[in-house]
């Protein structure tokens, strides 16, 4: 058996970062472009955030959490069963 590697480990937190954001955003009745213009990036930076082909600073992902309506990152990642390590 392999051991996972931090990249695999890394990507694997994003995509379902990625996924976490598009649900919230779509609960919250927010576009990309409304969320793009609330942190300061274009919205196909969104889009790719969301995807999870690139992967936002943690200041950035903690901005949009807030604009979607969550003041508790950590809870925000533990009720999407984003996991951290």
């Amino acid at each position: 058996m392999s051991d996972i590697t931090f990249e695999q480990k890394e990507k694997e937190f994003y995509t379902q970062l990625g996924k976490a954001l598009c649900t919230a955003r779509r609960a919250a009745h927010k576009t990309q472009t409304q969320v793009a213009e609330a942190i300061g990036v274009t919205f196909q930076q969104v889009q790719k955030y969301e995807k999870g082909t690139n992967y936002p600073k943690e200041y950035k992902t903690r901005q949009m959490v807030k604009y979607l309506g969550r003041s508790d990152y950590d809870g925000f990642l533990r009720d999407y069963n984003v996991h951290t390590h």
